[in-house]
């Protein structure tokens, strides 16, 4: 069964979704690849499934590093944010912040 994610999304994200982190394998950059899925897994975790996650590119392997990037659900667009918060060796942890409002 598909949840929607618009419900949970804007009233959990300042709870769930501030202090969520996801790590991932990385090289010198995280991989555009790599980023939509970390923010897949944070919003599957909280019990959300986006139609889809999109972002610009890679991130430089970094911490302090973001990507701004944008999820669809319901046919709402959102904006989201995914920032590197650790990197040990081949692995990135990141924060993801989702929009408290959908985008126009």
């Amino acid at each position: 069964m598909r949840h929607s994610i618009r419900p949970v999304l804007l009233a959990a994200c300042g709870l769930a979704l501030t202090a969520c982190s996801v790590s991932v394998s990385v090289g010198p950059e995280a991989s555009k690849t790599d980023v939509e899925r970390a923010i897949t897994r944070a919003l599957d975790s909280i019990g959300q499934h986006p139609d889809s996650v999109t972002c610009p590119g890679p991130i430089p392997a970094e911490v302090g590093k973001s990507a701004r990037c944008e999820l669809t659900s319901d046919k709402l667009r959102i904006g989201v944010t995914a920032t590197i918060t650790e990197v040990d060796g081949t692995t990135a942890k990141y924060h993801v912040k989702v929009d408290d409002k959908p985008m126009s």
